[in-house]
């Protein structure tokens, strides 16, 4: 992994953990919008990470008391100790490196197992085109990853199934947060890996189609209104012109002139 910051260029094992933070173009993230389109990460590099967590600052009573109690009582005391001393906490991760390396025991490959499974198979009640792929091998072996650190963290040669279920709670939650689809109701995990959403894909391909048709008909001069006209009983206005622009991108399709397409 080659990573440049501020002038400095690092070359890290591949097994080194990256934890990375990154700023939304927009100043706050849109839990509507594939989280692909709202930072500038490839999608094939951000879908290597076994999480994604997205921080966002929504007004909570509860929540903001604790925050300023905390941050008040931080300003009053000057010598504040942390929960677990610094030294000993660096001797534990170290100790954890370097002597404790977990084993799936078979409860917690069960665990694992079905949740995928099931979760890869779940019906999804959608008049697309195509269907939505809930999750990947990728994850899988994400599970696996933060089953074996959950036991790593208890200090146990043995991952059981309650590690599992604690990857499988944590995969479950950054699902929610990026891997959600609001069209379709389920987990769709090309809103990660491609930054396109499998129900928007789908409007790609039928926008892609009646261009074809078009094409035969009028020509390869297409006027936008046609398109309109032609999709009106499938597809919103909006929804067009978010093809028609994906489609621009990807250099399926150009503007001759304002007003028209033509496919490539």
């Amino acid at each position: 992994v080659t990573i440049s910051k501020a002038n400095v260029q690092a070359s890290l094992r591949a097994e080194t953990s990256v934890l990375a933070a990154a700023n939304p173009k927009f100043g706050r993230f849109d839990p509507f919008q594939p989280i692909a389109q709202q930072i500038d990460i490839q999608p094939t590099l951000l879908n290597r990470f076994d999480v994604i967590f997205t921080l966002r600052d929504l007004p909570d009573r509860a929540k903001d008391e604790a925050i300023a109690s905390h941050v008040l009582r931080e300003h009053m005391e000057k010598a504040a100790k942390p929960t677990i001393e610094r030294d000993l906490f660096r001797k534990f991760i170290a100790y954890a490196k370097q002597k404790i390396f977990p084993v799936l025991t078979e409860e917690a490959m069960e665990e694992i197992k079905k949740f995928y499974v099931e979760l890869r198979n779940t019906q999804v009640s959608s008049e697309e085109l195509l269907k939505p792929i809930p999750i990947s091998a990728r994850q899988l072996e994400a599970l696996i990853r933060l089953s074996e650190a959950s036991a790593k963290s208890r200090l146990s040669n043995d991952v059981t199934k309650e590690d599992a279920r604690r990857a499988i709670d944590l995969i479950k939650y950054y699902l929610m947060q990026v891997g959600f689809d609001y069209e379709t109701k389920t987990f769709d995990i090309d809103r990660l890996a491609t930054g396109v959403a499998t129900s928007q894909r789908s409007k790609i391909i039928i926008v892609r189609e009646s261009l074809a048709r078009l094409e035969s008909r009028l020509g390869k001069l297409i006027p936008i209104e046609e398109i309109e006209k032609e999709l009106e009983e499938k597809l919103s206005k909006k929804d067009v012109e978010e093809a028609l622009d994906k489609l621009t991108v990807s250099g399926d399709i150009f503007h001759p002139r304002k007003g028209f397409i033509q496919r490539m």
